[in-house]
């Protein structure tokens, strides 16, 4: 249900304007809360143990949606992956490896036999591949790291990036390893994360823990250009926000630096935006939006980086963020799933977990799902009007 208090307590500020993107909070108004719930509780599934035999200490994560086939997929700390059917939570099928899966469940279809996957990694440094019908296993490919960010995907291929400063080119229908390129990780301090690849027609970016952004070509894997945009030898100079490409331009953040605008076919800077410990972009049709680990949320022009609007989550941190129907979608915290307006930043709903958000929310067709930091799922429907796209 709506939580009307935690709705409140949101604060966000719509101008344009300063380079610093946390500057002038006294100028910060109050959002009304007067709104409908946009997402109704549905049910919930505890995932691992809890009391005195719980031995996963945090959970995290998102799990995969499959509206074709009406399941969800999710993976879990202790070592399974479950089939949930989308309409009650029930348990259609359901394997355990020995090992932990704490990362993204991504789902795509098979390009031959048109069956749909879910793609995960685990913290043994392995990718899998699992049918969504049944969970039948498709393969297994060791990418000598972890690999917990969305996978990206590109015609018969998959992108996949892991916490050792790598991104491998998989073949989907094999699991064969085309090529894997990437950097050598850093001795300084680095924040516990990474983000994905953006991929166009022939190149795929990626930003490393380095402070280093590569594109490279996405047939033979060589490198176009390599960017620093984090000052060298600083801690925390990590790229680990997912890059947005938005035609010829690729927006990325530096956790020390704030937020890039590249030109893609170049790596030259267009414009920089100074904000601290960004860790999640989204791109919307009218701006990319960057969020910090403090706890806010800004909407930056496109084409200059001008503060569109900034909201304030108050417990933080902001999770990966999704953006569908006007509407932004992101774990914050103790204020658990918040939905915001995409276009002005204005809060719309927050929903409490019960504990701290523990994963990014997953939205398809009517369906939401997110999870806890103490390992519960939670389910939600579309309760606002019907057939959104």
């Amino acid at each position: 249900m709506i939580g009307a208090a935690l709705l409140a307590a949101l604060v966000g500020v719509v101008d344009g304007g300063a380079s610093d993107l946390v500057q002038d909070d006294a100028r910060a108004h109050r959002v009304a809360a007067e709104q409908h719930y946009l997402f109704a509780p549905s049910w919930t599934m505890q995932l691992v143990r809890t009391g005195q035999a719980r031995d996963v200490a945090v959970s995290f994560g998102r799990p995969g949606i499959c509206p074709e086939l009406g399941l969800a997929v999710v993976a879990t700390g202790e070592g399974r992956v479950l089939g949930v059917r989308l309409e009650d939570g029930a348990v259609l099928w359901q394997r355990r490896e020995n090992v932990v899966f704490a990362g993204t469940v991504s789902i795509l279809r098979e390009p031959k036999t048109g069956e749909w996957w879910a793609v995960t990694g685990s913290e043994d440094g392995t990718l899998w591949a699992l049918r969504v019908r049944d969970g039948a296993e498709q393969w297994h490919v060791e990418l000598g790291g972890i690999s917990r960010a969305p996978v990206a995907l590109a015609r018969d291929t998959l992108l996949a990036t892991t916490m050792a400063n790598r991104v491998a080119h998989v073949d989907i229908a094999t699991g064969e390893v085309v090529w894997l390129r990437g950097r050598t990780r850093p001795s300084t301090l680095t924040v516990n994360g990474h983000g994905s690849a953006a991929v166009d027609a022939t190149r795929v970016y990626v930003g490393f823990s380095d402070g280093y952004v590569e594109a490279y070509e996405l047939e033979s894997g060589n490198t176009v250009w390599s960017r620093q945009i984090s000052s060298g030898g600083a801690p925390f100079s990590d790229v680990d926000a997912d890059p947005v490409l938005v035609g010829d331009r690729l927006y990325v953040a530096s956790y020390a630096d704030g937020v890039f605008a590249l030109e893609a076919k170049t790596g030259e800077v267009l414009w920089q935006r100074r904000a601290p410990a960004v860790v999640s972009l989204v791109g919307t049709p009218d701006a990319v939006v960057a969020a910090s680990a403090d706890g806010y949320v800004w909407g930056l022009r496109q084409e200059d980086g001008r503060r569109v609007f900034r909201t304030r989550i108050p417990a933080g941190p902001v999770s990966r963020m999704h953006v569908r129907a006007g509407l932004l979608l992101l774990g914050g915290g103790d204020s658990g799933l918040v939905v915001l307006d995409a276009k002005s930043g204005r809060p719309l709903q927050a929903s409490p977990l019960g504990s701290r958000a523990g994963g990014d929310p997953i939205w398809r067709a009517e369906d939401l799902l997110i999870l806890s930091e103490t390992g519960k799922l939670f389910a939600m429907r579309w309760a606002a009007a019907p057939n959104i796209d």
